[in-house]
């Protein structure tokens, strides 16, 4: 403990806002009230030029004491006192008092005295706070810790220990380093170590068994931690040196962890700077068993991805969103209650539909609703997956090739993206992760996120035959996805309703379709993946409408692009469409190695057209017949159709015929046909508005189907005997399926 008085202040921050002036804001404002114009709040007291031969500053409430050679040159000492005590209400027993001016360098010890109000109680305290980062605030502020004081006739002493210029490590370019200071004493508080010596606690006396089991909650933690393959990189004696500070806190926060940094930290620099962990819990929880433990969790494991070298804020922002994702996910390993929901999710359920690295809400405020990354890939790949995406950050050189967390959890998929984004967004719709605990909070209320300014809930509407066609054309992230939602309207008319859902992105877009009914059901009844046919085909939902559900439909966007930092945008369209039956299509094959009764070989090559079809499309089957005379020509027969989803191919069987008067003196000609071929693979879409889908296949690979084809006239008759094809042979099928 002697060791973290003696080097606390060598970890004081810097003043961290960009383009501050430090020099000019502390001594050269030029104000002429007493207000503190590095920390507002604050009103000063005195100042006072204090040089190598040493000096004092008596202010009565407050005296600062330089020994001789203390100081290499003058310093101007400014002395603040606060409006109030920062929260520590009555546990203050003195003013909060800010010194600043002290230099980088000192080479004795300085005094500080401050006069104590009432009577002692607990252990002789003062709190000193030094301005750092609060990782789970992703803000800046005083934090605090407390420090052994002596009484000396109504004043608490405390010897500020010397310390070296080192400090001038975390700003080598003009050697500044603000050790702007904060003082108050502290009373009925008591400090003591955890069971495993790991942690320095300090916390009031009233609170003792409170604050052992806080004590225990980080022990835990530590051991949680290193039994899943974290480490700490030589540095186990760092933990040693973490204090943990029990205090009042605004109503709604836990607590926090804060460590010292500026923007111009290298690799070098953060190793030697975070190097101890401070940790300010709020006395709120301390009773909250559940709330302890899951807030410690959280907070210790922001240490531990600073000791894996991720990147300070200031360098590197986006890994902010890793960072929340991870310590909320770890949250679950120290609940021990079934189907955990971190209250960080309150209000922020839309947030993965936003984007990995949307920016928007702040990267950690976005890193709070990403969670559910996490969580898939520990179930997907197991614990020892999040520590290699630290180890992956960790690789990173600071401050130009810090490791993009995204790159990062890309690392260490074996899978595509665009399977894996939507399979994440797909099962945090269906309640995979929550027991239906979250999802069911954004599809019952969505109107509550509108303050969010979000247009991730794209809405509802209603489709009806009169109303038979619906686009939705949205901006979307990268990395994000997006709701809707379909009402029924009057389908008293139709005895089905076929309804077809279709992106204009189909290789980076996935649609999921479900049935939902409010506040107790969610179903998957359609889907398909980014990188297939682009759209989902439901032969009827009027079951669906008439059993009091709804439709809600996903559509996922898995494009990305790094150079844009992952955060490029693109429009993207939905398109909801009611469709009749199957009505046009066409099918052509050709073989090219066939042999029949008047050729040894010879290509046989047909295109034959559906149109005005009539049928029955139900459960991705089609059943028809068609007829239609062209061109003196007469066409006839049977087709029958299967749509495979994944992969998305067809099963294909026509029997047909056409005939037609020849004009060389053979009479009527009829050919005739049957095909019967499965599995024909997706190829595209074709024709205009994307209106047909082709399903083809080439090559040697047309032998497996079956083919008859013969042709009948008034001089002979010839009949396909056998086929072999070659490279050439092919088969290919179109089909309409919209009005």
């Amino acid at each position: 403990y002697s060791y973290i008085r003696k080097y606390l202040f060598i970890f004081s921050i810097l003043f961290l806002y960009s383009g501050c002036d430090i020099v000019d804001a502390i001594f050269g404002s030029g104000d002429e009230d007493n207000n503190n114009t590095i920390n507002p709040g604050y009103n000063l007291l005195g100042t006072q030029v204090i040089g190598s031969t040493g000096g004092e500053i008596n202010l009565d409430s407050i005296i600062v004491s330089v020994p001789n050679g203390a100081f290499d040159e003058n310093n101007e000492i400014s002395i603040y006192v606060g409006e109030d005590n920062d929260g520590f209400d009555e546990y203050g027993i003195s003013s909060l008092y800010q010194i600043s001016g002290l230099p980088s360098t000192i080479n004795k010890p300085v005094m500080l005295s401050i006069k104590y109000h009432g009577t002692l109680e607990g252990d002789t305290l003062v709190a000193i706070g030094t301005m750092q980062y609060a990782t789970s605030l992703d803000s800046s502020l005083f934090s605090y810790q407390a420090e052994n004081a002596s009484d000396s006739s109504g004043y608490l002493v405390y010897d500020l220990s010397a310390y070296s210029s080192l400090a001038k490590l975390a700003h080598p370019e003009d050697g500044i380093l603000s050790t702007l200071i904060n003082i108050m004493g502290l009373g009925k508080y008591t400090m003591s170590f955890s069971s495993g010596s790991h942690f320095l606690l300090c916390y009031p006396i009233f609170y003792k068994a409170q604050g052992i089991l806080m004590g225990e909650a980080f022990e835990k933690d530590y051991d949680k931690c290193l039994a899943m393959g974290f480490s700490l990189s030589g540095r186990d004696f760092l933990i040693n040196k973490a204090t943990v500070l029990a205090k009042p806190l605004k109503p709604g926060l836990g607590g926090f962890y804060t460590h010292s940094g500026h923007p111009s930290m290298t690799d070098q620099h953060l190793k030697s700077w975070i190097i101890d962990g401070k940790f300010t819990i709020n006395l709120g929880i301390l009773s909250d068993n559940l709330k302890l433990t899951t807030t410690c969790g959280h907070e210790f494991l922001h240490l531990i991805q600073n000791l894996y070298e991720f990147s300070a804020p200031w360098i590197e922002p986006e890994q902010n969103w890793i960072m929340e994702a991870t310590s909320v996910w770890i949250e679950e390993k120290y609940a021990n209650v079934p189907n955990y929901v971190s209250s960080t999710l309150n209000y922020r359920e839309m947030y993965p539909f936003d984007g990995w690295q949307y920016a928007g809400n702040g990267y950690a405020e976005q890193g709070y609703g990403l969670t559910v990354i996490i969580k898939d890939i520990a179930e997907r790949y197991g614990d020892d997956a999040i520590v290699k995406i630290f180890e992956k950050i960790k690789a990173g050189i600071l401050p130009s090739n810090a490791v993009d967390p995204v790159d990062a959890v890309f690392s260490i998929l074996t899978e595509p993206v665009g399977n894996f984004w939507h399979g994440v967004l797909g099962a945090y719709v269906l309640g995979h992760y929550y027991n239906n605990q979250v999802n069911f909070r954004f599809l019952d209320d969505p109107n509550r996120y509108s303050s969010w300014n979000k247009v991730v809930y794209s809405g509802t509407d209603t489709i009806d035959p009169m109303n038979n066609k619906i686009i939705f054309k949205k901006n979307y992230h990268d990395l994000s996805g997006k709701l809707f939602k379909v009402l029924p309207g009057d389908f008293s008319t139709l005895s089905t309703v076929p309804l077809s859902f279709t992106v204009d992105d189909p290789t980076n877009c996935g649609i999921l379709v479900c049935k939902y009914k409010k506040g107790s059901e969610i179903t998957k009844i359609g889907e398909v993946f980014p990188g297939g046919s682009g759209e989902v085909i439901l032969s009827d939902v009027k079951p669906v409408f008439d059993a009091g559900y709804e439709l809600v439909v996903l559509v996922s966007n898995s494009s990305h692009n790094k150079s844009k930092n992952y955060q490029e945008t693109k429009d993207i369209e939905l398109i909801i469409e009611l469709l009749g039956d199957i009505l046009n299509g066409k099918v052509e094959f050709f073989l090219d190695k066939a042999v029949t009764n008047r050729s040894s070989s010879r290509g046989i090559e047909e295109i034959l057209h559906f149109n005005d079809l009539n049928g029955i499309f139900s459960n991705n089957h089609y059943k028809g017949s068609y007829w239609y005379q062209s061109l003196g020509r007469t066409f006839s027969g049977t087709v029958e159709i299967t749509f495979i989803d994944n992969p998305e191919s067809i099963n294909f069987h026509l029997n047909g015929k056409y005939t037609y008067q020849s004009l060389f003196g053979f009479g009527t000609v009829t050919f005739r046909y049957t095909v019967d071929y499965d599995g024909i693979p997706y190829k595209g879409l074709e024709g205009e508005y994307a209106q047909y889908h082709v399903y083809s296949e080439s090559g040697s690979a047309v032998q497996n189907g079956q083919f008859t084809w013969s042709e009948t006239n008034s001089q002979w008759t010839e009949n396909l005997i056998s086929y072999s094809c070659g490279d050439g042979a092919y088969i290919r099928v179109e089909v309409d399926k919209r009005e």
